[in-house]
């Protein structure tokens, strides 16, 4: 059975094909747009996806889209008419948006790609639960959702047995953490559904200041692990500040940094730790009541949030439960893949057979030859990629930008459109930072390391693929990818899930004797991370990058 998974019209649109219930081929379709979060209908991303399975649309047996555009659309129109007036500077556009075009995804479908079949629609929190629970290598769990809102639910938890999700309970907008998160992301200048990750990065800067009045003013909390938030300090459906009415700003203290320009000030580092650890501690609470309720030991995570890695960790370390998986998209692209997993195990009722993913690389690769054809016609000299020179260049302190086999799907690069340095000099953390990414100085980069090595240099004991935890540096081995607080977001490999990075990091290793290498995405800020060998180009043309390797070919600034 071929099913179409498809999720678009908000943020990070992406495409997924599932063949017998197997990923075969999914991209985002930032990655051949080139804009970022791009949100539109995901045509080049489905082109791709047809393409490398030597298929046409109508041998696909099934369409599904990732959430139930009419019980959105219902739930925007009464929030509209509750929070009336405040909305009324963005109801023409919210309008003009839903009844153009997000409403009719069926008719919009069928005219786009001349598809002739039929067109199921998933629950936006199953859609996301179903891309960690099929995904993972758990038959019997329970499952937790949290994200800024779907059709209704922000947070939502069930279980999961054999090959079926079962709903238990929904918290519905605008009871949201995901929400909760994206207000101090706005109000600390970063963009929403985008810089969260900014805010986990400047947290351990900071103090938490701020987490007494968050927990007891702006939120109540209920006996059953869940919360509410305080109307006298958010304003929905209102673009003036960003969802906060001026109690909000009056009570804090400290004015909104409306400019990406303005400066990160030890006020807006404490605001940072302080809905950081408001966050965890929410989620704590949600996942003992999830652990009571169910009677599971084992449990996966999903939605947005579920990309808030220092928050992984501490629910990991908690012990609420036995075992965690959390699928290394979680938010709404994955959940593409989710809503096709569903319907073909769930609503098809199709046997499922638990086994843990070992890679996220289903996106286009880009042969030998085609390379060599691109680089010839833009006269750029290359040669023979050699691993011994590679390693001679990361050793002087060269920044290597890494392109290998097939694209990574979602938000990280996980070795096959890396940017990879010297982890052992510090000074490379603000090298590729400010010259190659041209990026906050804050944010901290990751370690890949050799899976074996990990407990050696880490304080943890378990394999961590895609990055999604963190873990306590032992050492000051590795300067480069250890944050202000002691800590370093993890990703181990070995040669099942990446056979090449692996292979460059054993031949580092005896060259340095340090299993570690800087890990980050092939991209210049405010950029996808790259598809093509073009895009690879362009990073390394406009980077101080000193060499890219494309496949077994090499080219040296």
């Amino acid at each position: 059975m071929k099913i179409l998974g498809i999720s678009c019209f908000y943020h990070d649109s992406a495409a997924a094909l599932i063949i017998n219930g197997e990923v075969v081929a999914a991209a985002l379709e930032e990655r051949f747009t080139r804009l970022k979060h791009d949100s539109s209908f995901p045509s080049k991303a489905i082109d791709f996806c047809l393409s490398f399975s030597k298929l046409n649309i109508n041998e696909i047996d099934a369409i599904i889209f990732y959430e139930k555009p009419i019980r959105k659309f219902s739930r925007i129109v009464e929030d509209l008419i509750y929070y009336w007036p405040s909305p009324w500077r963005i109801f023409p556009r919210l309008i003009n948006e839903w009844l153009g075009y997000k409403l009719n995804f069926s008719a919009v479908v069928k005219k786009k790609l001349n598809y002739k079949g039929p067109v199921y629609f998933s629950d936006h929190h199953i859609s996301h639960a179903a891309s960690s629970y099929y995904l993972s290598p758990f038959d019997d769990c329970a499952y937790l959702v949290m994200d800024g809102v779907g059709e209704r639910a922000s947070i939502s938890y069930g279980v999961c047995e054999k090959n079926k999700i079962k709903p238990l309970k929904e918290v519905h907008f605008p009871v949201s953490l995901g929400i909760l998160y994206s207000v101090f992301t706005a109000y600390l200048g970063f963009e929403v559904n985008e810089g969260e990750y900014k805010v986990m990065g400047l947290a351990p800067y900071g103090k938490a200041k701020y987490k007494n009045i968050i927990l007891t003013k702006m939120i109540k909390l209920l006996p059953d692990g869940l919360f509410e938030l305080n109307s006298d300090y958010f304003s929905f459906y209102s673009d003036e500040i960003g969802y906060v009415e001026k109690k909000f700003i009056s009570e804090l203290g400290v004015a909104p940094r409306k400019l990406k320009t303005d400066p990160i000030l030890p006020e807006h580092q404490d605001l940072a730790k302080s809905i950081q650890e408001v966050y965890e501690e929410l989620a704590i609470r949600i996942l003992e009541h999830v652990a009571q309720t169910t009677k599971k030991n084992k449990i996966i995570l999903s939605g947005g949030t579920a990309l808030n890695c220092v928050a992984n960790t501490r629910f990991r370390d908690s012990k609420i439960f036995d075992d965690m998986f959390i699928f290394n998209s979680p938010g709404d692209a994955g959940a593409a893949i989710g809503a096709a997993l569903w319907l073909y195990y769930d609503h098809e009722n199709n046997n499922f057979n638990p086994k843990e993913i070992e890679h996220n690389f289903w996106g286009p690769s880009f042969d030998e030859q085609e390379i060599k054809d691109y680089l010839d016609e833009k006269k750029i000299a290359y040669q023979k990629l050699n691993l011994d020179t590679i390693v001679d260049a990361i050793c002087g302190q060269k920044v290597v930008g890494w392109f290998q086999e097939r694209m990574e799907f979602g938000p990280r690069a996980l070795g096959n459109r890396s940017i990879l340095a010297d982890a052992t000099n510090k000074e490379n953390w603000k090298r590729v930072n400010l010259k190659i990414k041209f990026r906050e100085s804050f944010r901290p980069f990751a370690p890949v390391v050799l899976e074996g090595f990990s407990e050696l240099h880490f304080k943890m004991n378990y394999s961590s693929p895609f990055m999604m935890y963190v873990a306590e540096v032992k050492n000051e081995t590795t300067p480069a990818t250890t944050h202000v607080d002691n800590s370093a977001r993890i990703q181990t490999v070995n040669t099942e899930n990446n056979k090449k990075l692996t292979s460059l990091l054993e031949n580092y290793y005896r060259r340095s004797g340090v299993p570690i290498l800087i890990n980050t995405s092939m991209n210049l800020n405010n950029d996808p991370i790259a598809c093509s060998p073009k895009d690879a180009l362009n990073v390394f043309e406009q980077s101080q990058m000193d060499i890219l390797v494309l496949g077994n070919l090499v080219i040296i600034k």
